[in-house]
């Protein structure tokens, strides 16, 4: 026994500088045989496929590669551990001497170093807890509540709690005393666990829980403990008391069996009263068995504590950290003081949720905006060459670390090695930012109580984002449909419906509550989590909406507010966001809690006096800045139109806990919020009623300014994705779809595109008599609400515009930011003018983010001419730090050869700009092959003709896509420009290209390789020229600075 230990405790110690195995292959199909699920699987990637019941013949049923053949539910190393008092024991057995609880917290209540408990003291510890509740007579199986934050002590009593066959009650300490005195009474909760703080709570009500028989106060003081009335018969001890009692009294384990209770978790309970998750020991450790193929913790790591024990997320985590001997040190117990811990204890593992996570990412955004010059061009120079590294799986160059990261990553110690991300949703971008920022791996799971914890996982080396990984080898998930919300199993390309669980991880049941338990467990065992996911290629599953909390606007369109919620998160004015809707209304509002420091900051540039913030929170214009920027974030995030709140009332008061507007996990109480803020509510949809009512009289000047800001507020246009209607909505309308059908096979793909045909177009479609298209066209316009609007709705609409960076800062300046969307861009000059150059440039800052002056799409280019060369685009995507490869990937080309061809091409095209994110076309050149198809006079106003359809189309699909149109033109000889004229060409295609181009340049040589652009026509832009501009690719300052920094990183 003696030897076996120590054989454990030396492979622990080197386990940390084994390699881990390698991922497996991606991509690998093929058939094996699996007696325990029908009789094949289908390999995939990350996950394999079988069918769930072998007469339906249907493939839905998804498991983790790494164990196809069976559900894990103990670890493979060590299959004896089947509780979590083996899991104890197996830990203390192998790291006796190693540090495992860490404080900073002196007994005189001062701060300083971390002081260490081992594993072998902790072991003591809680053998002496679990005698000392024998001593006072507390039953085998009893309810044990602990009711305070993280510290060692909460550790040693859930330790106990097992060794001795209890069951573990976590409280938030945040919890008020209804909640609290419900759960006790719930659970039947015999002895408490709290601190002093918490003690003065549970003593106010302690008469209405008669379960109660002992509460032990945690830090405090015997001289101190007061005296409970006699006829409530309850004791009240201190920890240090219980732990000598217990020590003087040692009794004998009582170990559990792996199908025992373990522990009650109750659920936050937005929606009503908190439920108890019963979770038995082999339930827990099946989870953190098989989560640990995935994701591996070492001996020389250091976890630090700070997301509540109570909520099962940390409890896992505690339970995987412990099986590997990690030190886990606790935080002082004040959020506002998590960054002083964190530089002391220097963690190597970071555990949070996205709310942090966004915090850190607009922390440090904003700071570098506010850099401004060289320091924030080094920046997004460092990050995207750091970026494109990661992408080919290169490890970056040290010196991006040296001269940007490290001080990044210094805030959070500088060792953080892994980073996890749980409870809610990560955005890819936040995710893609840490993992570049922090250099080490940052992985998404997705889990729930009921499942105990985590379902799905990433996998470590997996560099894709948007995603959580796949399942873990301890369950196996499909998806159900919900057609309802128009989500199948069947979808294609990607089969989307409720996320479905089974296997061991699967929670007993909803303590006393069977009805409920049912409603979630269906009678084959499958447990419905009520979030909507889909499948990725290779098996990997992507959350995409909520069944529960969902609710339908007036006009029918469900709508899922936590995902909102979830993107507006990223706005900078926002700290915490409720979006509200409901079937009396057709449009969504929102109350925002904002960021002060924030707003205060927006209202000094913008000269704006206010004595308190409640007043700044009142004033009109704040409201119309934040609602601008949620509006800047959802059109980033591609919400659809109905998904836009319409109005907003900023409040300077958080939502807390305390005001009854949160659960313990920071999740939004619909129920109590929609009371809270009824008035604000209903002021909101009085006002957006007022404000789509017909004004007949010429409002007074105080009248006109209110309701200006209200049409910001209120009247704000939808975004381009509700503009962007699928025709397959059309059938919701009474459609058939056969005739959608039909629709999309001769190139109409969106009820936009289709209100742009003639009807005498749309009958020609073989199989639409003219009372179909009658139909059809009434429905599609119901859709849309096409029709007039305001000078303001058009100016509101326009922020939809999205300006994509020409490469030259010159140029950029004299178009008013870059080429614009929605639009039809004509450039003109003689060859080799930079017309060309102009659109390869193009494709690739095109790719970049928004916030990089990008259009964050993919490109289309038809070429005509046979000028485009790929690589030409290579050297300009590398002096945008971008990869070559990915950037030729979302290039799209096509060689037309004849006018006919050139059209057919666009016909074809609004089938891939309806499934993918294209930001740009290009056409170089426009009018070439009509000026070889068509010769002479004769023909002459049948090309103008087919000239003008094909332009026609562009402006439809420019304005259909909210993508830029981009087109070359050529220039011929102007006989009438006369001898003064000291360049007398005219571009071609005469007045019908003339009037369908929206911004008209003129491009021409220079000196050397020097080009020069005039603005020749635009309706928004002052005539000028940028002089002695090239199109090489970025400014020549960031040029520099990147070969400069190269040179170091080989240096």
């Amino acid at each position: 026994m003696e030897d076996a230990a120590q054989r454990r405790r030396v492979g622990a110690a080197t386990a940390h500088l084994q390699r881990p195995p390698p991922p497996p292959a991606g991509g690998c199909g093929g058939l094996a045989v699996n007696p325990t699920a029908a009789e094949y699987v289908h390999a995939q990637g990350y996950s394999v496929v079988l069918p769930e019941k072998l007469q339906t013949g249907k493939w839905n049923v998804y498991r983790s590669t790494r164990s196809p053949l069976r559900l894990i539910s103990r670890y493979p190393d060590t299959p004896d551990i089947g509780t979590l008092h083996d899991n104890f024991t197996y830990a203390v057995e192998t790291f006796t001497d190693c540090k495992y609880l860490g404080t900073r917290i002196r007994t005189d209540g001062t701060i300083g170093d971390y002081k260490w408990m081992t594993y072998g003291e902790a072991s003591t510890s809680r053998t002496a807890i679990g005698s000392g509740l024998i001593y006072h007579g507390v039953r085998e199986g009893a309810c044990i509540g602990l009711y305070f934050i993280n510290r060692p002590e909460w550790v040693i009593v859930d330790h106990a709690c097992s060794a001795y066959s209890y069951v573990s009650v976590p409280l938030y300490d945040t919890l008020g005393p209804d909640a609290v005195q419900f759960i006790v009474n719930h659970a039947a909760v015999e002895v408490i666990f709290c601190v002093p703080q918490t003690l003065s709570i549970l003593l106010s009500f302690i008469a209405q829980m008669p379960c109660v028989r002992l509460i032990v106060v945690v830090g405090g003081d015997d001289a101190n403990m007061p005296s409970t009335p006699v006829t409530t018969g309850v004791e009240v001890i201190t920890y240090s008391r219980l732990l000598i009692q217990g020590k003087t009294s040692p009794q004998h384990f009582r170990p559990p069996k792996p199908e025992d209770v373990a522990t009650i978790c109750y659920t936050s309970g937005t929606t009503g009263t908190p439920k108890g998750v019963v979770l038995s020991h082999e339930n827990l450790i099946a989870n953190v068995a098989g989560s640990s193929l995935n994701i591996k913790f070492y001996p020389s790591d250091v976890y630090i504590s700070y997301l509540p024990l109570a909520h099962i997320y940390e409890k896992v985590n505690q339970i995987a950290a412990l099986h590997c001997g990690v030190a886990i040190g606790f935080y002082q117990g004040d959020n506002l003081k998590l960054m002083d811990d964190l530089a002391a204890l220097r963690p190597t593992i970071f555990a949070s949720v996205p709310r942090l996570y966004n915090r850190i990412y607009t922390a440090i955004t904003n700071a570098v905006k506010e850099s401004g010059g060289l320091k924030e061009k080094l920046f997004h120079t460092a990050y995207n060459a750091k970026r494109q590294a990661i992408l080919k799986g290169k490890n970056p160059s040290p010196v991006w670390d040296k001269l940007v990261f490290n001080k990044i990553k210094a805030r959070l110690g500088g060792r953080v090695r892994l980073m996890s991300s749980g409870a809610s949703p990560l955005a890819a971008d936040v995710m893609e930012f840490l993992r570049i920022c922090f250099g080490g791996e940052v992985l998404e799971g997705y889990g729930m109580t009921e499942t105990s914890c985590i379902i799905s996982a990433m996998d470590v080396g997996d560099r894709s984002i948007g995603h959580v990984g796949s399942p873990i080898a301890s369950c196996e998930v499909k998806l159900v449909d919900v057609p309802e919300m128009n989500y199948t199993s069947d979808d294609q390309p990607y089969p989307r419906g409720e996320i479905c669980v089974r296997g061991p991880i699967i929670f007993h049941g909803y303590y006393k509550d069977e009805v409920q338990t049912k409603e979630v467990i269906d009678e084959d065992g499958w447990l419905h989590t009520g979030d909507i996911g889909l499948w990725l290629p290779g098996g990997r599953l992507k959350i995409i909406d909520r069944k529960k909390n969902i609710f339908k606007l007036a006009q029918g369109e469900y709508i899922a507010p936590e995902k909102i919620e979830n993107v507006y998160a990223k706005c900078k004015f926002i700290a915490q966001c409720f979006i509200y809707g409901d079937s009396l209304n057709s449009s969504l509002v929102g109350i925002i809690a904002v960021e002060p420091e924030v707003l205060k900051a927006w209202a000094a540039s913008e000269g704006i006096q206010c004595e308190d913030l409640r007043q700044l929170c009142a004033d009109p214009r704040a409201r119309a800045a934040v609602l601008a920027d949620m509006d800047s974030v959802g059109k980033e995030a591609q919400l659809r139109g109905f998904e836009f709140a319409k109005a907003v009332r900023l409040v300077a008061e958080p939502f807390t806990v305390e005001n009854g507007l949160l659960t313990p996990t920071f999740k939004v109480k619909r129920p109590q919020a929609k009371t809270y803020f009824a008035k604000e509510i209903s002021d909101m949809y009085a006002e957006l009623r007022e404000a789509e009512a017909p004004r007949h009289m010429a409002p007074s000047r105080h009248a006109d300014e209110g309701g200006q800001l209200q049409l910001i507020d209120a009247d704000r246009v939808e975004d381009e994705e509700e503009c962007f209607e699928s025709i397959d909505k059309l059938i919701s309308q009474g459609i058939n779809a056969g005739d959608v059908k039909k629709l999309q096979d001769a190139g109409i793909y969106t009820c936009n595109g289709l209100m742009m045909h003639t009807k005498k177009n749309l009958t020609g479609i073989k199989g639409l008599s003219e009372a179909k298209v009658d139909k059809i066209c009434e429905a599609a316009e119901k859709l849309l609400n096409q029709g007039f609007m305001t000078g303001n709705d058009l100016l509101l609409k326009r922020k939809s515009v999205v300006r994509i960076t020409t490469g030259s800062q010159a140029l950029d300046e004299l178009l008013g930011g870059g080429i614009e969307t929605l639009c039809i861009t004509e450039a003109f000059g003689e060859f080799r003018s930079g017309k060309t150059q102009l659109a390869h440039t193009l494709c690739v800052s095109t790719q970049l983010p928004i916030h990089m002056h990008g259009g964050n799409g993919k490109v289309a280019y038809i070429d005509t001419e046979g000028t485009f060369r790929p690589e030409r685009i290579v050297p300009i995507a590398e002096r945008f730090g971008m990869d070559a490869n990915a950037v030729l990937d979302n290039i799209i080309y096509a060689r037309a050869y004849t006018y006919e061809h050139q059209y057919n091409l666009l016909l074809g095209l609004a089938a891939k700009m309806a499934e993918e994110p294209f930001r740009l076309l290009i056409v170089d050149s426009v009018i070439a092959l009509f000026r070889v198809d068509f010769s002479g006079r004769g023909e002459l106003a049948e090309r103008q003709q087919k000239l003008a359809q094909m332009l026609s189309r562009l402006t439809k699909i420019a304005e259909e896509f909210n993508v830029a149109v981009y087109i070359t033109n050529q220039v011929i000889a102007d006989p009438g420009g006369g001898m003064f004229i000291t360049d007398p060409k005219k571009p071609a295609g005469g007045h019908v290209l003339a009037h369908a181009a929206t911004i008209r340049l003129m491009l021409r040589k220079g000196k050397g390789e020097q080009r020069v652009c005039k603005i020749f026509d635009a309706p928004n832009l002052p005539e000028g020229e940028a002089i002695s501009f090239c199109f090489g690719g970025p400014c020549l300052l960031l040029a520099l600075m990147v070969a400069l920094l190269s040179k170091l990183a080989k240096i």
